[in-house]
């Protein structure tokens, strides 16, 4: 039977922006990701271009307009370029929403890429997805780094990686739990 951690908290705002300033946010990442070592991937999948990936259990998650929702213990929203790699060889990268699954090299200027399973990303989760049931791949570790990037090596040789890359303030990545707290990077202009 699942069980909710006990006394999990994350990081406040304003401590995410003096650890980036002071260098450390790596450190702060490594710490609180530190709940999904042995965690299995659950699954991966969006909507519009924030990309959403579930780690650990799924367990029942009832919100106020879903009382039979159903999401993994712990959940990451992504909002900045990102790629899951095995062996070295991208499976599947943020780029992959904006292209056309069957000619991501000729993708017309007015592909609509927000509709749901129309595109190269959406056609390659469901395959991962597939996958996931098979393999079922663990945390193996958690890496950050100072500008609020994050690896995350799992067994089976995959690798999910996060490069925040603007120059501006604004939400990058954040890790939380369904109904639960929740630790945001912020880029800090």
């Amino acid at each position: 039977m699942f069980r909710m951690p006990e006394a999990i908290s994350f990081p406040s705002e304003d401590e995410v922006r003096a650890a980036w300033e002071g260098g450390t946010l790596g450190g702060l990442i490594e710490l609180h990701l530190g709940v999904l070592l042995d965690e299995p991937l659950a699954y991966i999948g969006r909507a519009a271009d924030l990309v959403w990936i579930g780690f650990g259990e799924v367990i029942h998650a009832p919100s106020q307009l879903d009382p039979d929702r159903r999401l993994a213990r712990y959940s990451l929203h992504v909002q900045c370029p990102f790629r899951v790699e095995a062996d070295g060889r991208t499976l599947l990268g943020s780029g992959d929403i904006y292209v056309h699954p069957d000619t991501p090299e000729d993708t017309p200027l007015d592909f609509d890429w927000d509709c749901q399973g129309e595109n190269l990303f959406d056609h390659r989760a469901v395959e991962f997805n597939e996958r996931l049931i098979l393999t079922t791949p663990r945390v193996a570790q958690i890496t950050g780094d100072a500008n609020g990037g994050l690896t995350v090596d799992l067994t089976g040789r995959l690798r999910l990686q996060l490069f925040p890359s603007t120059s501006y303030s604004g939400e990058s990545w954040r890790f939380f739990l369904p109904n639960g707290p929740h630790f945001v990077v912020l880029e800090v202009d």
